[in-house]
């Protein structure tokens, strides 16, 4: 097997549990493997009789970035609520905490807490908050999710706003009590740096509908809060993130239901994390002002969108901005147009996707709120090295809107492309982040290639990636 080799093919019939993708090259004299060596994502590839020491790699083809479905949220929806994802050390585990939130339109606010396990596409329940609000703010650091403060009661009245921080332990499922925060606060960010940091920024405080620009640093560490440097102008609802060292503050307004384009970015002090050094940098393109989230997203920098105009609108829009060159990109826009979600984003594995995800959200018709998730996904760039595609049969069982099509991503694809998919699903989970999810199947069911694969005297490479075999019959 060669070492520019570690993909699937799909030539043979599919047998039970199996989740399977891949490709054949013509180029790979005298190489061979084992299917047992694809096990448990990846294991031993040979060269000959020499193992080869390598990690997975991935091909060097920019993934087509789309939108797909996730299971609905759980009854009661909400918006304004907010959310967290914890990913686990091996990136294989994503968890996305949602917190509070409006269930009615008319300031009915809940204590609920809803995860959604991004890798299994299932929801699950945890205990709920100390007290209902909405409005708050969340994030993770560790296995801690924090959500801070929020405006309590039925209403929605600012003379509610309240200090309080709760923290829920995802591996333990139990939720504590926190650290008050120094002043009550609404509608501020929480975002957290280098896992022991916590910085929150603006938001509406005094028990009013006016913003501040103070920033506080949070320490996990000695449970205590300082202030640090605050922003260049007062800012709530806006969009804030943490990419390397900086700081992103994008749209948002100075009161309650009003908001800008304009982008802050601060340089975070390594020898006082609280000097910030703050700029002004590019105005957010999009059409949105306000309730709005941005996440990390992949090496080049942060993705955000689906927000509001000033007052209660939303939009589907959807951009990606580039940290390193400092450029915003139009993405595909979300099929539901939402804004005050529940937002966040995690790496799949070493595989170089990454996706966003949008929960629930606010519409401007009863119960107000909607049960979608809708997840982004794109490939953008992957940590490990890159190789050439294979020649003529290459499926890595991209997400399609039919769901019964697969894509032939060889260099020269042979056969019927897009290939149909009979018998099995096209399904979250596998190297690529989809795969062909089948159980109990036989025959001929799997993908037809509609490709007369005589191959002659040349040589050639088939190479697979599964997991949950039980047989696979040449």
């Amino acid at each position: 097997m060669k070492r520019n080799k570690f993909y699937t093919l799909f030539l043979l019939p599919l047998f039970i549990g199996i989740v399977f993708y891949g490709f054949i090259s013509s180029s790979g004299p005298g190489d061979q493997t084992t299917v047992s060596g694809y096990l448990n994502n990846g294991g031993l590839v040979y060269s000959g009789n020499t193992v080869l020491n390598i990690q997975p790699q991935r091909d060097n083809i920019n993934y087509t970035a789309n939108w797909s479905a996730g299971t609905n949220m759980p009854t009661p929806t909400r918006y304004h609520g907010s959310g967290a994802m914890w990913i686990n050390r091996t990136k294989d585990t994503s968890k996305l905490v949602c917190i509070g939130g409006d269930i009615d339109g008319s300031g009915t606010t809940s204590a609920l807490v809803n995860v959604y396990n991004l890798i299994t596409n299932t929801w699950s329940a945890a205990p709920n908050v100390s007290a209902s609000r909405f409005y708050p703010s969340a994030c993770c650091a560790g296995d801690s999710v924090y959500f801070f403060g929020g405006i309590g009661g039925t209403g929605g009245a600012f003379t509610s706003e309240v200090n309080t921080v709760d923290v829920y332990n995802v591996r333990t499922n139990t939720m504590t009590l926190g650290p008050v925060l120094p002043t009550t606060y609404a509608d501020q960010r929480s975002i957290t740096y280098q896992d022991s940091i916590i910085y929150i920024v603006g938001g509406l405080t005094g028990g009013t509908a006016n913003a501040t620009a103070n920033v506080y640093l949070f320490n996990r560490q000695t449970a205590t809060y300082r202030a640090a440097t605050p922003l260049p102008i007062a800012r709530s609802s806006f969009a804030g993130v943490i990419v390397g060292d900086t700081i992103y503050v994008v749209c948002g307004g100075s009161t309650y239901g009003t908001g800008s384009n304009t982008m802050y970015f601060g340089l975070i002090s390594q020898s006082n994390r609280a000097t910030i050094t703050w700029s002004t940098g590019t105005n957010y393109p999009g059409t949105s002002t306000e309730r709005i989230y941005a996440e990390k997203f992949g090496c080049k920098g942060f993705i955000m969108g689906c927000g509001s105009g000033n007052g209660f609108t939303t939009t589907n829009e959807c951009y990606v901005y580039n940290t390193n060159t400092h450029v915003w990109q139009a993405q595909t826009n979300a099929p539901t147009p939402t804004s005050a979600y529940f937002s966040g984003s995690a790496p799949i594995g070493t595989s170089g996707i990454t996706k966003w995800v949008v929960a629930s959200g606010l519409v401007l018709t009863p119960p107000y709120s909607i049960p979608n998730v809708q997840i982004f996904t794109d490939s953008l760039c992957g940590t490990g090295p890159t190789y050439n595609p294979p020649e003529l049969l290459y499926y890595k069982m991209e997400h399609n809107p039919s769901q019964v099509l697969t894509p032939n991503c060889a260099i020269s694809p042979v056969g019927t492309n897009p290939a149909p998919v009979s018998g099995v699903n096209i399904g979250l989970g596998g190297q690529f982040d989809s795969c062909l999810v089948g159980t109990g199947n036989t025959g001929t069911n799997g993908i037809n290639t509609g490709w007369n694969c005589s191959l002659g005297s040349s040589s050639w490479t088939i190479s697979f990636w599964v997991s949950n075999l039980a047989e696979v019959l040449a």
